[in-house]
């Protein structure tokens, strides 16, 4: 895998170089002889120098069954792609049982007519393509920006190896625990086996801040916020606690025992300020590993990232944004089993 995306980004890089017109860089192909993927296992290395990555699973009307050829459920993409209305140049890439590539444009639109008061819509417009007349509905589209005027589209088939690497380095991530833990029993850890098709999910990879300013940014703008987190170091997210629960927002947070009472925990610091804090101290879970948020019950943001400052500056960690009632639902139902099961902590 990639070996196959650097490939199509070093052509691209070259033909740029050489002072290829635009035009001439959509006719690029890829030789025919590429047609498998490694076996070495799913390489997300390629999408980490991305700035910006969000995905949705494919529905019908996504694929070229939509004589107007639309994205549709853009819910969230602005994150990624903006709040203006921009041509994309695009790299198509699909993986699977096969390999297709193709190069073109895509207009993503955005508008907030004065009548919607205040709401505003996106929207993806493509071309006929060789990867958009591949793709089914259920394959995995994920939508990595490279610059301003740049992104990746890349499609997983469903039900494919590839897919399964893909959500195995998402989750294999997010299950890592500690080596000085000898553990038997690890409390439930919610995997992601599909990310939804009527909203995207944002993915942000570390080193760097878009985790944490990310997770800062929906603390500022909620007014109820459920915290699961093994550990809480991070000193610009506790103070966007602590002024969320100045302002009045209902604040619930859990964490680990073991991690709450060490050297750089400030978890103290957010009991001081009159958070409700509960840990997992006198239960059967020996420690308490989630990583997860729920914000005014609507989004969640799990992944591997702990809200710590080496989570942010040295790590290499993920943190995932989910704006989907099924599983927002999950996750909060778990949460509030853990808030009742750690009463009195």
């Amino acid at each position: 895998m990639k070996k196959v995306l650097i490939l199509i980004a070093n052509l691209v890089f070259i033909f740029v170089l050489t002072g290829c017109k635009n035009h001439e860089i959509q006719n690029i192909t890829v030789h025919s002889e590429i047609t498998s993927v490694s076996d070495s296992g799913f390489d997300i290395s390629y999408l980490v120098k991305h700035k910006n990555i969000a995905m949705k699973t494919m529905t019908a009307t996504d694929s070229m069954q939509n004589k107007n050829k639309q994205i549709m459920g853009t819910k969230g993409l602005d994150k990624t792609l903006g709040t203006k209305t921009v041509d994309y140049q695009v790299n198509y890439i699909y993986v699977g049982n096969k390999i297709v590539t193709d190069t073109g444009k895509i207009k993503w639109g955005y508008i907030c007519p004065p009548s919607w008061h205040g709401r505003c819509k996106g929207q993806i417009t493509y071309k006929d393509n060789n990867v958009m007349r591949t793709a089914k509905a259920g394959d995995l589209i994920i939508i990595a920006k490279k610059t301003n005027t740049d992104i990746l589209f890349l499609i997983i088939q469903k039900d494919s190896k590839q897919e399964k690497q893909f959500y195995s380095a998402l989750n294999n991530q997010q299950a890592s625990i500690p080596r000085n833990h000898d553990l038997k029993y690890v409390d439930n850890v919610a995997f992601i086996e599909k990310v939804p098709d009527k909203a995207w999910v944002q993915v942000y990879f570390t080193p760097g801040l878009d985790c944490e300013n990310n997770i800062v940014q929906r603390i500022n703008d909620s007014s109820k916020i459920d915290i699961a987190v093994y550990g809480i170091t991070n000193r610009n997210i506790v103070n966007s606690i602590i002024s969320a629960q100045k302002r009045g927002a209902t604040v619930r947070i859990i964490t680990d025992r073991l991690q709450a009472s060490g050297k750089h925990s400030l978890v103290g610091e957010l009991k001081n300020a009159g958070l409700d804090v509960r840990t997992n101290s006198g239960t059967k879970h020996k420690i308490e590993h989630n990583k997860i948020a729920i914000f005014d019950n609507k989004e969640i943001v799990t992944g591997s990232y702990n809200w710590t400052k080496n989570a942010s500056s040295s790590n290499s960690e993920n943190c995932i944004f989910i704006n989907d009632a099924k599983t927002k639902n999950a996750y909060l139902k778990q949460f509030n089993y853990l808030w009742d099961f750690y009463s009195g902590q």
